[in-house]
């Protein structure tokens, strides 16, 4: 690999060192140290001295006792610039030269270097840090290609890895530090770091090194953050070496999601990697590695389409003839036994088809091999008593094998397998404890026994529940809904965690959105707090959230106070997105500026200015300056208002919109035309507005006054919003004055009357419009 550095010509100094007498030699190698951290061509100094390296040159060291000095100037600078220059002239020169590289790379990986050098390039350009990367991954091999059979145990992959890894637990370490210090944190070397050696096969060695701090972590909000970068950042060609080789040590499947969380749901590639190409195509997945898999799509709602999916993947192989004939028998029990984990952690008989699990019992039957047979035979059993496919027990006469006896004690294995999981956590965070007291301890701690007493009588009440700060604490402090008052500090604190975490509610918006519909606050303020949050979720994350709100506002499972919650959030934040409240430190900004470039004008100017202005003469008042600010709503309005408009016309046994739920009917309308009234000046208000009035001409005679008060208020909306010249085109005009004048006159509710007096007004003040332009 060529050198980034750029190609200066060496000081003449350096240059001529090899001509020098020995104590000059070591005078030379002094100066260069005192200056090679101050250089700004350290790289080719080094790639200077290393030119000089050969038999002659270093009898004139040694005469000169200076050795040790030499190699300082490699070992003390630098140390990127100092393991690119070492690794790259590895490979080049002679062999005398490429010899001394591999020394010094050696104390340069026994001295710890290797830490500060993955510090350096954390907030390197990416360039570089690809640079090292792929030099840290060639690293054993390189130095195996140098050393032969005479390789040392330090180049070792079971040993070179495992030190890469524990110096990239310190750099993630010191970025939770720097985080919980508002700092920022640039993972993206350590992402691609873990990924290349994953890649190269070193996997195994990456997670027995890193995975127990992680496991000890993990209930530390801000790890289980970067356990999801690790994965969201990584190269698109990493991924699958990469989540193997987590997943053939890992043994948590909550640390698992905690990489994963729902990038599946949203990245192709990688729900074809979990749910085809792990459970199909490859066969080497261990039984736990598999369980933590499946369970995976189990433990959230929002994965069990994933489930669904790899579900009737296996079903689809396991029940065709084709794929039966033409598998082997490790395969086919690879598949089985992926189906029978399938079955013990599915939480609904409907994710499985039993028409295909019945089919393909059927196919087991039918083939001649004895051990494909039994098979099929044992997990037909299993998987209809599980599922409970039909009223009578599934049962077949064969003896067992080593395939049916696991098959049958599987559910035994992966019980016991989640009990020894929790024992090593446990005794995990015990060690970790220990380990943290014993630092403690250490520390020479000084008595504050002649200290005065702090005066606490203005102290707050410590609260009993922690205070969440981060999102993802506070969704599952709202999850635990036993806990009130663990639910109420979560309410209390969930809007400015929403609006400080912009990325985490594009994650997860949807998730937050639906634990709070299904809350029920015991509070009014409660219930105050759950609807800020909802339209502060609307709000941040306009497009993920409001497409999930819209589509739960018919749906099935919701009281109709729930329905009503929604609209009203729904249509608080639209206003909010059409109207965002001006941000007050721009506004004090914008003084200060002002005010110090008004202090720095010249009295001569200000004199000039003066007198322009009072000689001046202006005709009519002087132009308002309006207030210009950005419509939020613009980009999403058609995500608010079409499915509320479309759901109107859906006919549902569990809301009767036209009958006794016309409440629901009423508030919709509401929002709508709210929505409308708000988005007047989006290109698509028009649009909108002759939607609307479809609509509401078709209900025009529905007989609750309620419901005929959001349609006046509807059509008041749509007289003011909509363009004059689109009126005449949508419905007769006639026909619209008419019903106006006849509600106007005849309506026994006063508030009707009044408000068609009103839209009465403004259509006429707008066919008066159309009619003059």
């Amino acid at each position: 690999m060529a050198d980034i550095s750029p190609h200066i010509q060496p000081k003449s100094e350096i240059k001529h060192l090899k001509d020098f007498d020995p104590p000059k030699i070591a005078e030379e190698l002094l100066k260069i140290k005192r200056e090679s951290k101050e250089r700004l061509h350290y790289s080719e100094t080094l790639n200077s001295l290393l030119s000089l390296y050969d038999v002659d040159f270093v009898k004139k060291l040694q005469s000169a006792h200076c050795q040790s000095s030499y190699d300082s100037i490699f070992l003390d600078g630098p140390e990127i610039d100092a393991f690119i220059v070492l690794l790259n002239n590895s490979s080049t020169g002679t062999m005398f030269k490429r010899l001394k590289c591999a020394s010094l790379l050696e104390k340069f990986t026994e001295q710890k270097k290797i830490t500060n050098l993955l510090e350096s390039i954390v907030n390197s350009p990416n360039d570089i840090q690809d640079c090292v990367i792929n030099l840290i991954g060639s690293f054993t091999s390189r130095m195996a290609n140098l050393q032969k059979r005479e390789l040392s145990d330090l180049f070792v992959p079971s040993n070179l890895v495992p030190k890469v890894c524990s110096s990239i637990l310190i750099v993630i370490k010191q970025g939770v530090e720097s985080i919980k210090n508002s700092k920022d944190f640039q993972i993206r070397a350590v992402t691609r770091l873990l990924g290349k050696l994953c890649v190269i096969g070193y996997g195994d060695y990456v997670w027995k090194t890193i995975l127990p701090t992680f496991v000890s972590k993990a209930d530390d909000g801000i790890w289980n953050r970067i356990n999801y970068k690790l994965l969201s950042t990584l190269q698109f060609s990493q991924q699958e070496s990469f989540i193997v080789s987590l997943l053939k040590n890992v043994r948590n499947e909550r640390l698992f999601s905690s990489f994963l969380v729902n990038s599946a749901l949203e990245n192709t590639s990688l729900k074809n990697l979990l749910t085809v190409k792990l459970l199909l195509h490859r066969s080497d997945l261990s039984l736990t590695s598999l369980n933590v898999l499946i369970s995976h799509f189990t433990t959230s709602p929002a994965r069990l389409t994933l489930f669904k999916d790899a579900v009737n993947n296996l079903l689809r192989i396991w029940s065709d003839a084709s794929a039966l004939r033409h598998s082997t028998i490790h395969q086919r029990f690879y598949i089985t036994r992926a189906l029978v984990i399938c079955a013990i952690n599915c939480p609904q008989q409907e994710y499985f088809d039993s028409k295909a699990l019945l089919q393909g019992v059927e196919i087991h039957l039918a083939i001649e091999d004895n051990d494909l047979r039994t098979m099929g035979m044992c997990c037909g059993e299993i998987l209809t008593s599980k599922l409970k496919v039909s009223t009578d027990k599934l049962e077949f006469e064969y003896s067992d094998n080593e395939y049916t006896l696991e098959l049958k004690n599987l559910e035994e294995k992966l019980a016991k397998n989640e009990e020894d999981i929790a024992e090593i956590i446990k005794n995990l965070k015990v060690e970790e404890e220990v380990e943290t007291e014993a630092n403690i301890n250490s520390e020479d701690l000084d008595s504050d026994d002649d200290l005065p007493a702090y005066d606490q009588s203005n102290d707050l009440p410590k609260r009993s529940n922690k205070v969440p700060h981060y999102l993802r604490d506070c969704l599952d402090g709202l999850i635990q809904t036993q806990d009130v008052e663990l639910t109420n500090t979560c309410l209390e604190y969930a809007v400015k965690l929403i609006q400080k975490n912009k990325s985490t509610v594009d994650e997860m918006g949807d998730e937050m959105a639906k634990v709070l519909l299904h809350i029920s606050p015991t509070t009014e303020e409660g219930e105050i707090h759950v609807f800020q949050a909802l339209v502060a979720l609307i709000v941040v994350s306009p497009a993920k959230v409001t497409k999930y709100m819209t589509s739960q506002v018919y749906e099935y499972n919701y009281t109709i106070e729930k329905r009503l919650l929604m609209l009203h959030a729904l249509s608080a934040a639209a206003k909010s997105l059409a109207f965002p409240e001006p941000a007050k430190a721009i506004e004090d900004t914008s003084k200060s500026k002002k005010n110090t470039l008004q202090s720095n004008v010249t009295d001569c100017r200000a004199l000039v200015a003066n007198r322009l202005e009072a000689k001046t003469r202006r005709w009519g008042s002087k132009a308002k300056q309006c207030d210009v600010r950005e419509n939020k709503l613009s980009s999403s309005v058609s995500l608010f208002f079409y499915p509320l408009l479309t759901g109107l016309d859906v006919r549902r046994s569990y809301l009767d919109l036209l009958g006794k739920d016309h409440i629901v009917l009423t508030r919709v309308i509401y929002t709508i035309s709210s929505i409308v009234n708000v988005a007047r000046n989006v290109v698509t208000s028009d649009k909108m507005c002759i939607d609307l009035l479809e609509v509401i001409w078709l209900l025009r005679w529905h007989e609750e006054p309620s419901v005929k008060q959001a349609l006046l208020y509807g059509l008041c909306v749509i007289a003011s919003a909509l363009n004059p010249n689109n009126l005449l085109t949508i419905v007769n005009a006639t026909d619209v004055m008419e019903w106006l004048k006849k509600v106007m006159n005849e309506d026994s509710d006063k508030e009707c009357r009044e408000r068609a007096s009103t839209s009465f007004c403004l259509f006429a003040k707008s066919f008066k419009e159309n009619a003059s332009t």
